[in-house]
């Protein structure tokens, strides 16, 4: 018996414990670990992927809208340009050729008229 408990005792409680130890030591580890890689891992992905479809959805957005709206404000302000210069010019050249042509036009016929309704009289009163 004092073999047993002097020789067998201790070997077999220092395996129990060495593997009990090791055991309870691997699955601690093992978890913590797990749980520590899996916490860095999960932050730093979910960080990684925030910032970069941000940053590619931003830029993509951006280079589309800013595309979209130069073409659409090119279009429109060309058109809408386009339109009121046209209509601007052809009213107001419109009304100055109006003016002008009727202004000289007046003047030059009542000139003629005058010049050629002077000479009939004239001479019908003269025949006369």
């Amino acid at each position: 018996m004092t073999k047993v408990l002097t020789y067998v005792l201790p070997k077999v409680l220092t395996n129990v414990l060495t593997n009990v130890i090791n055991k309870v030591v691997t699955n601690v580890l093992t978890n913590v670990i797990n749980k520590v890689v899996t916490n860095v891992l999960t932050n730093v992905i979910n960080k990684v992927v925030t910032n970069v479809v941000t940053n590619v959805v931003t830029n993509a957005m951006t280079n589309v809208l800013t595309n979209a709206m130069t073409r659409v404000l090119t279009k429109v302000l060309t058109n809408v340009m386009t339109n009121v210069m046209t209509n601007v010019l052809t009213n107001a050249m419109t009304k100055v050729l109006t003016k002008v042509v009727t202004y000289h036009l007046t003047k030059v016929l009542t000139n003629v008229l005058t010049n050629v309704l002077t000479r009939v009289v004239t001479n019908v009163v003269t025949k006369w």
